[in-house]
């Protein structure tokens, strides 16, 4: 506001025009321009500082394309956290403030956009399910329980952690093959167990290790679990009956 009453009296405008046009105090265009001098000066700084922010987050942007595509080449998928996370590294080591630059997800669409960025599955299963079958399926098990109390009646189901394999998707140039790497088959194995009434029994956890290393402190009889060891850390017959 004061730098445009400023603009407007150099052009020539009286100070009454001045106060009509802007629609404020003949006191407040007054000092505007006794201060011309030190307003100008304020805005000048205000906009050199502007344009040093500008420039380190254009810098940030640049390292963080070259490490991107670096990071692309050998093979690694990339996901919009670890971008924001190396956006905030290399923002601290060129001293760019907090305030000046927050990695946000804003700031990573944009990103995204400018360097035509987007994100892709690397490599996945798909099955189609046979409906007729699990039709089927459903009537038999509606048999086959005939008799039972709901209390007696349960499901157990598994499912595998592969606690050191990378994510399968990841961040990629549009005109850049997105292509997986062999996966890391470390894992455990969760069983969870749940009768038709919601009764929970205990969760299983098969790993590979008959006395884990993060357990060796611990009463394994005290855990809310059962833990179970075999050489593959998968269910097996064995250890269902």
């Amino acid at each position: 506001m004061k730098l445009a009453i400023i603009k407007h009296l150099d052009e020539g405008h009286s100070i009454r025009a001045t106060v009509d046009k802007f629609n404020v105090s003949k006191g407040t265009v007054q000092a505007a321009k006794d201060n011309k001098d030190l307003i100008l000066k304020e805005a000048e700084n205000n906009c050199s500082l502007s344009k040093v922010r500008i420039v380190k987050q254009n810098n940030v942007n640049v390292i963080l394309w070259r490490w991107f595509t670096t990071v692309c080449a050998g093979g690694y998928p990339i996901s919009g956290p670890i971008l924001q996370g190396k956006a905030k590294q290399i923002a601290s080591e060129l001293g760019v403030e907090g305030g000046d630059f927050s990695a946000s997800e804003g700031w990573l669409q944009k990103w995204k956009q400018c360097n035509n960025v987007r994100s892709y599955k690397i490599s996945g299963e798909s099955r189609n399910v046979d409906l007729e079958h699990t039709e089927q399926s459903k009537s038999s098990l509606k048999t086959l329980l005939v008799g039972y109390d709901l209390k007696n009646v349960f499901n157990m189901d598994e499912t595998s952690f592969f606690f050191r394999a990378l994510p399968d998707s990841t961040l990629s140039h549009v005109k850049q093959s997105c292509k997986g790497g062999k996966q890391r088959k470390d894992r455990i194995t969760v069983v969870l167990t749940c009768s038709a009434l919601g009764e929970k029994l205990l969760p299983w956890i098969i790993d590979k290790s008959k006395n884990p290393r993060a357990f060796r402190r611990q009463d394994m009889s005290k855990l809310k679990i059962k833990y179970i060891n075999n050489a593959k850390a998968w269910m097996m017959n064995l250890i269902f009956n």
